[in-house]
């Protein structure tokens, strides 16, 4: 059947299935993008912080490391630097097989020319989080440099977590923080974090000193996302509700400053109307601290977007160890790579990705996804010379998670 019905959400189509680069030599690396966060700096660090002649650890001809402990860390960056600090809370969050890595923006190039070269050297990262002020003193974090960023990132496919100190996001005629140009840009792979500021008070050269101080959380949800191993049973997390988040003050907030930050209201959902989605790690009655609402700015869940992600390269993963063997142009040949979709299907509703309750049980044999294709037989003279399988859709039913309802009281 044809993947119509209205249950079925984002399909993952021939293009972003079969129409890549598969090489054999990449299959395993290709398959654990989804476990790897890339922290985006312009502090290039010391080979050796204890020595201020030992050159840049980070250059622009070697610009990608991954990072390995603290004491990595604490070789190569000075404590109290914001690199420091937020690789220290990424590496924290990074558990299981996440993956946490650094990448080098030079401070004389704009922080989408220092991607764009990021991504030729290295593609292997889900997700980006960066410096909220760079260097030189001026923030990326107020959009201007923030925004081209995740259009591109978008349209590879790839999310971005950036943290928000925009109070505007607070009210609900906001047009001017982050969050809302993201919103009204339609990047539906970003994701906002904010937190309030708090005040600091600590002795800088024997004198007493107060100032703002913030909580950034943008890479601690990423590498939470990241450290997600979705092979084992029941593994799909929400991102709402995670209070795994260390050394972090959550926030206090009115009814009315929480549903304008998060455009969500508990009793009805997503606000329609509203200046797109942030999220924050808050105190909450009843829960503690908890992150909310677990929402990209547009409204999607996060760890739907995330499950995507890994289901895609999965599947690229499957199909390219398919073809290690010659395949026949041939119904029988293009019958192994549905197999090969269709193992995915399964193990993921094992992990809790797919739904096992039916996506159409009268056209679809009860199944909760749905794999398409024409016949081998039906495929153009231009494929077959080519050697191109006709296209492919496959949709799924997400297991999705339940977040909220109510229960009626009463005396029998």
């Amino acid at each position: 059947m044809a993947c119509t019905n209205l249950r079925c959400e984002s399909p993952l189509t021939s293009d972003q299935i079969l129409q890549v680069d598969i090489s054999l030599d990449n299959i395993a690396i290709n398959s654990g993008i989804s476990n790897i966060g890339l922290f985006l700096t312009d502090d290039a660090g010391l080979v050796d912080s204890s020595d201020p002649a030992s050159g840049g650890y980070l250059t622009t001809d070697n610009r990608v490391k991954r990072v390995g402990s603290i004491e990595d860390i604490t070789k190569h960056w000075d404590t109290n630097s914001e690199t420091y600090e937020k690789l220290v809370k990424g590496l924290q969050a990074t558990k299981s097989i996440g993956v946490l890595k650094v990448g080098y923006v030079d401070p004389a190039e704009t922080m989408l020319d220092g991607v764009i070269e990021i991504q030729k050297c290295d593609t292997n990262w889900f997700a980006l989080n960066h410096l909220y002020t760079r260097t030189s003193g001026t923030d990326w974090g107020d959009g201007l440099e923030v925004q081209p960023v995740a259009e591109y990132l978008m349209a590879l496919g790839k999310m971005i977590f950036t943290d928000s100190r925009d109070v505007e996001s607070l009210q609900s005629n906001d047009v001017t923080s982050i969050k809302y140009k993201l919103y009204a840009s339609d990047i539906a792979f970003a994701v906002v974090d904010f937190q309030k500021s708090y005040c600091k008070t600590e002795i800088i050269g024997g004198v007493e000193v107060s100032d703002d101080a913030w909580n950034d959380t943008g890479i601690i949800t990423m590498q939470q996302r990241a450290s997600i191993n979705h092979d084992i049973s029941d593994s799909a997390k929400t991102t709402k509700f995670s209070n795994d988040y260390p050394s972090t003050r959550s926030s206090n907030y009115t009814i009315d400053e929480i549903t304008n930050l998060t455009s969500y209201s508990k009793g009805t959902g997503l606000i329609s109307g509203g200046n797109g989605s942030a999220n924050t790690y808050a105190n909450v009655a009843s829960f503690g601290s908890i992150y909310m609402e677990g929402l990209t700015v547009t409204g999607q869940w996060i760890d739907r977007i995330h499950q995507n992600i890994f289901v895609k390269y999965r599947i690229i993963d499957r199909i390219a160890n398919a073809m290690k063997q010659k395949l026949p142009y041939t119904e029988e040949g293009a019958s192994i790579v549905d197999n090969a979709i269709n193992r995915v299907a399964i193990q993921m509703q094992t992990s809790g990705i797919i739904s096992t309750d039916p996506l159409d049980a009268e056209d679809n044999d009860g199944k909760s996804y749905s794999i398409v294709r024409n016949s081998v037989n039906l495929a153009t003279d231009e494929q077959r010379s080519n050697r191109i399988l006709p296209p492919y859709t496959f949709c799924y039913l997400p297991a999705g998670a339940i977040h909220s309802g109510a229960v009626s009281i009463s005396n029998c």
